[in-house]
């Protein structure tokens, strides 16, 4: 009896994990054109062999080549050019030297937007207020149905 890796049982069950995991992720991403690209890929597979670790296998790996090419492969080690006054990047700048005004300034304007949400605030209990009073003075009548 012949036991190769085209027809080892611990095999195909991995891949039909690789397979349910796969299928999950673009579930989960909704990513529907990789859903369907991949679908079609595994007939296609089939439509040319019945074994279904060659089809599995070949299914995943050119989906795997697939999505890569369509994310782009990216080298990290770019990093952007930086002015000799600059900040490294990464860093954090601490508004130390900042002008007593401009802290006066940004007071100002909290409190005036404090004050202007406050005001429309009121407004809005008014009115809601007034349309309670209307409403409990004369109720609408349900209309007959016809």
């Amino acid at each position: 009896m012949k036991n190769t890796l085209l027809e080892s049982k611990p095999v195909l069950y991995f891949l039909f994990l690789l397979y349910i995991i796969t299928v999950s992720v673009f579930f989960y991403r909704q990513d529907t054109p990789s859903l369907i690209v991949f679908y079609l890929l595994f007939l296609l597979f089939y439509l040319m062999s019945k074994n279904m670790i060659i089809v599995l296998g070949s299914t995943l790996s050119l989906m795997l080549v697939l999505v890569l090419f369509r994310q782009g492969v990216k080298e990290g080690m770019d990093q952007p050019e930086t002015k000799p006054g600059d900040p490294k990047p990464g860093s954090k700048k601490i508004p130390e030297d900042k002008e007593p005004d401009d802290f006066e300034t940004m007071l100002k304007s909290l409190e005036t937007n404090l004050n202007d949400i406050n005001r429309i605030e009121e407004a809005t209990r008014l009115k809601l207020n007034s349309l309670k009073e209307l409403h409990s003075k004369d109720p609408k009548k349900p209309t007959p149905a016809l």
